[in-house]
């Protein structure tokens, strides 16, 4: 199950329209699905990704629940992280939103 796209059926849309909705801005959905999963007990992590070699996407964001992404524009199941990271190859993952000032 992708937690991504239980998210956007709970506003009412179909995954296709969530991503029309968010308009390809996924640190703003990854924000409001952090939140949500929060709101119901679970751990989420937002999980940024730097892929200098993807053009389409230099920079994204997804949700991380333990070992699994759930993404918006992926599939109907969390990927693994490793396997989620073996496709999309970015240079790094950061996870700013738990750093300390």
């Amino acid at each position: 199950m992708n937690l991504a796209h239980e998210f956007a059926r709970s506003l009412g849309m179909t995954v296709q329209e969530c991503r029309e909705h968010y308009d390809d801005a996924c640190i703003d959905f990854a924000g409001d699905l952090h939140e949500h999963l929060k709101a119901k007990g679970v751990k989420p992590r937002m999980a940024f990704f730097n892929n200098t070699g993807d053009p389409r996407w230099r920079y994204h964001c997804a949700v991380q629940v333990g070992d699994h992404i759930h993404d918006l524009w992926e599939p109907d199941e969390a990927v693994p992280f490793a396997m989620y990271c073996t496709r999309l190859m970015p240079e790094f993952v950061d996870y700013p939103a738990e750093q300390t000032a």
